[in-house]
């Protein structure tokens, strides 16, 4: 799951400062999907102890 501020990251920073090809953009993607997955997680995990 991507939220709004990823996708507009994604546009605004990275793909204007470099040439990026579809494969580099699916891994943008993933890679800020892994991050969101893992606080999601985290943020779950520390909840769930309180």
């Amino acid at each position: 799951m991507l939220t709004i501020q990823d996708v507009r990251e994604i546009l605004e920073v990275i793909l204007p400062k470099r040439r990026i090809t579809n494969r580099d953009n699916l891994d943008i993607i993933k890679e800020k999907h892994k991050a969101r997955e893992s606080a999601r997680r985290s943020h779950h995990k520390k909840n769930s102890k309180a």
